[in-house]
């Protein structure tokens, strides 16, 4: 994001009504003036699809910007490294070969393919370490305009594609096809001029027969001469490769090591103190290659990513080659090693082993690590829900959980306890010492470990987060999502099934929201990502308005879909439905999708829900979601609301915005926070002049609307408009 969220104002002014049981004179708006602005609709018909206790103004509440965002550290914390996929997400669905036309129009079904270009490529040819399959992939791509690349996920299939396309077409042409979920392989025939001329193309997809599709696919693409690569998993039940398909195998992980240390290096060469003779370079990275424990850890690694971090990591330290298990120790391999010790926890010497004392240790360990920075008390309480849960699992009854028998410093053991005593002045506000871990990294290897190394041990995981998610506090709320993305990214269909799936369409609220943060967890981890898409595609567009809702919130919390079509499509579907009605959700996953690149494209739309009198319920989403971003302010210049600073630029119609302004201003439920906002924006044009003028088109617009004279009129005083020239000038013409 590129904005910053402005302050809610401490008090906003209540909209105008008429008070008493029958007509009477007053001097606020009559209600009937405001017949242009959407009329709010009661919702004790839709009560019946939430539980009682979810009280309406809970629901209707106004949501702070950015609030149900993961934090900026839990990627790393989960999967050790932050994991940015290669992709043409966001601004690139508006450049150059998007054939994205009809963006906005439900009746343009079927919504056609997107198309964007991968501008990393250049950087990946120059770090690309070859592969034994690199030769046959080139060799294929010679002979055909159509190639499938199969092998397993997280060796480097994507990478040794753009590679491939890149030497061939230049690494400027290199272009990802996205399909929109629920639509296969065979929609591209209707969209055959998807490929750029003279361009190579990469299409992910799932478990096809490529015979079937490869001939259709070189047919439609040799028209263009261009090229495509489809990629997929390998399907272990099928022989030999043949045809156009090339089996995958992974490079050689100290080969990749090496080219990403050296390119990482090369542009320090310049830096003071260091030799300007880039031969440093590549001795230093032959002595770091040399190190034995280097390339333990590099040759234990699951996937390239992992690898690409040990290397940034030496580039960013320049640790001495002989000592590098400073640097190493953060590294996942061995994160994993440690997890593999925290867990084992062997006999405690001096004392008797009472039976379940492992598992009350591993339990109390999984807790601690979970609720890392969390007071301790949820360690405590969890431990007991998971001790529970296990029992279950082993069909014992009455265990009971000993009290003051077992310190904490026993229970996490030596390698645990040592954050735990060392950190031990690490306090909440309100003075309860909190779980501490030196490296927060080492919180996912846990869970990988206690997730894959364990016999039984999914059910009671299972049904310990379920416990977690349906609790009160949205501590343990968050802790159940973050643990259930993680562990989806390894299982993703067992974890949905089980979990995310049920979550999102639960009666409470509070629970539909893990299911949003769980999705989006699962999205940080790299190669689940386009499954998670195509399942909120599903909540989305489906008739189940608590997945629509779920849908709405993991929108809410930053994801988008490739094209900004297809996330407007969802948010359009979700819009209409009645229940809804009155929530901030939507509004704040279209604030999610506000950035300086998209903003007026996104701006035209909400003025197109706005006057849309099919559905009723856009124009006043639209109208809060204008409102949520009308109080982001520019970070270049924190005094000017951006959305202002667009309209002053003539990036954005006056039409649109004065379409949004006055439902805004008209509606009852928007009113009181529309006028506040409004009189933000005309205080920064009284100390911003370069301001005025959109201020003025805006207010001169409405100055043949008796129903907008009579509001301004009411609200001038209230929010205080009065004092500088202009703006009594303005106001005065108006009134």
């Amino acid at each position: 994001m590129t904005e910053t969220a402005v302050a809610p104002p401490a008090e906003v002014i209540p909209a105008p009504a008429a008070t008493g049981a029958g007509p009477k004179k007053t001097t606020t708006p009559a209600a009937d003036e405001a017949v242009a602005a959407p009329e709010p609709q009661p919702v004790a018909a839709e009560q019946d699809d939430r539980q009682a206790e979810e009280k309406l103004d809970e629901w209707r509440h106004t949501i702070p910007p950015d609030s149900l965002r993961l934090r900026a550290s839990l990627g790393a914390e989960l999967y050790g490294v932050e994991y940015h996929d290669i992709g043409t997400y966001g601004p690139a669905a508006f450049g150059n070969h998007n054939i994205v036309t009809e963006h906005f129009h439900e009746a343009a079904r079927p919504i056609p393919p997107h198309v964007g270009v991968l501008q990393q490529a250049g950087a990946l040819l120059r770090t690309h370490t070859a592969t034994p399959s690199d030769g046959t992939l080139m060799e294929k791509l010679e002979q055909r305009h159509a190639v499938c690349l199969t092998g397993s996920a997280g060796t480097g299939r994507f990478t040794s594609a753009v590679a491939a396309l890149a030497q061939l077409h230049g690494p400027e042409e290199v272009y990802e096809i996205h399909l929109l979920a629920g639509y296969g392989i065979s929609a591209l025939e209707h969209h055959d001029d998807v490929f750029v001329e003279s361009g190579g193309h990469i299409l992910r997809v799932d478990h096809v027969a490529p015979n079937e599709v490869l001939g259709f696919l070189s047919s439609a693409a040799a028209k263009r001469k261009a090229r495509v690569i489809l990629i997929q998993e390998a399907d272990p039940r099928t022989g030999e490769a043949n045809g156009g398909e090339v089996r995958h195998t992974g490079p050689d992980p100290l080969a990749v090591f090496r080219s990403h240390l050296k390119t990482l290096l090369r542009p320090l060469a310049d830096e003071p103190g260091l030799s300007p003779d880039p031969s440093w370079v590549v001795a230093y990275v032959n002595q770091v290659c040399a190190a034995e424990e280097l390339c333990q850890s590099v040759n234990r690694a699951r996937r390239p990513k992992e690898i690409v971090a040990i290397a940034a990591a030496i580039a960013k330290q320049r640790p001495d080659p002989s000592d590098l298990t400073g640097v190493l120790s953060s590294s996942q391999p061995r994160r994993r090693d440690l997890a593999q010790q925290v867990l084992a926890c062997p006999q405690r010497p001096g004392i008797l082993h009472p039976p379940r004392l492992n598992q009350h240790e591993r339990a109390f360990r999984i807790a601690y690590t979970v609720f890392y920075s969390q007071a301790v008390n949820y360690v405590f309480e969890a431990t007991g829900w998971l001790l529970e849960e296990m029992d279950e699992a082993s069909a014992r009854t009455g265990w009971n959980r000993p009290v003051l028998e077992h310190a904490v410093a026993d229970l996490l053991g030596g390698t645990l306890a040592k954050d735990w005593l060392e950190e031990s002045a690490a306090t909440t506000d309100s003075g309860s010492r909190v779980a501490v871990l030196r490296d927060p990294g080492l919180r996912g290897a846990v869970l990988d470990v206690a997730w894959h190394e364990f016999d039984n041990a999914r059910p009671a995981l299972l049904n310990w987060l379920n416990r977690l998610a349906s609790d009160d506090d949205e501590v343990m709320q968050r802790a159940a999502a973050e643990i259930a993305g993680l562990l989806a990214h390894f299982d993703f269909d067992l974890v949905f099934t089980r979990l995310v799936d049920v979550w999102a369409g639960a009666s409470r609220i509070s629970i539909r929201q893990v299911a949003a943060w769980a999705a989006a967890t699962a999205m940080l981890g790299g190669h689940a990502g386009n499954r998670v898409l195509r399942r909120v595609r599903d909540w989305s567009q489906g008739t189940l308005a608590r997945q629509h809702d779920t849908a709405a919130r993991l929108y809410a919390s930053g994801m988008r879909q490739p094209a900004l079509a297809w996330t407007l499509s969802d948010l359009r579907h979700i819009a209409s439905d009645k229940v809804q009605r009155g929530g901030w959700v939507i509004a704040e996953a279209l604030n999610q999708l506000f950035d300086y690149a998209d903003a007026a494209v996104l701006l035209q739309e909400l003025a197109r829900w706005s006057r849309d009198r099919s559905s009723p319920l856009l124009a006043n989403h639209a109208a809060r979601a204008m409102l949520a971003a009308a109080d982001r302010a520019d970070v270049a210049q924190p005094s000017t609301p951006y959305l202002l600073g667009l309209l002053a630029g003539g990036d954005v119609p006056d039409d649109d915005i004065a379409a949004l302004w006055r439902i805004a201003l008209l509606d009852p439920a928007l009113a009181g926070r529309g006028w506040v906002t409004l009189a933000r924006w005309i205080r920064a044009a009284d100390v911003t002049p370069g301001l005025r003028l959109p201020i003025q088109r805006l207010l001169r617009g409405y100055a043949d609307d008796p129903v907008m004279r009579r509001r301004l009129a009411f609200y001038r005083d209230r929010i205080g408009l009065s004092g500088a020239g202009w703006i009594d000038a303005m106001t005065g013409v108006v009134r």
